[in-house]
């Protein structure tokens, strides 16, 4: 017997910074980048998986995470 675990999101390690000693990611909110503590999980180069703090089809920012502060303007590029 196997057991499949539950299906998570994920994202691009790119898209996870450390604030505070806490990982966290910036979901795209309009026209904003809203600030999220989220619980990694498994991942390798290309792929992280994030079990708690992002819904599967949030989008989130994988550039300029260095400077970027919550609720600040984003210009959305890309898909």
């Amino acid at each position: 017997m196997t057991d499949r675990p539950p299906r998570r999101g994920g994202c691009s390690p790119d898209a996870v910074t450390e604030r505070a000693g806490r990982d966290v990611v910036f979901v795209i909110d309009g026209q904003r980048a809203r600030r999220q503590e989220v619980s990694l999980g498994l991942g390798n180069d290309d792929w992280i998986e994030v079990v708690d703090g992002v819904s599967p089809g949030e989008r989130v920012v994988i550039r300029g995470l260095e400077t970027l502060t919550d609720e600040a303007r984003v210009r959305v590029t890309g898909s």
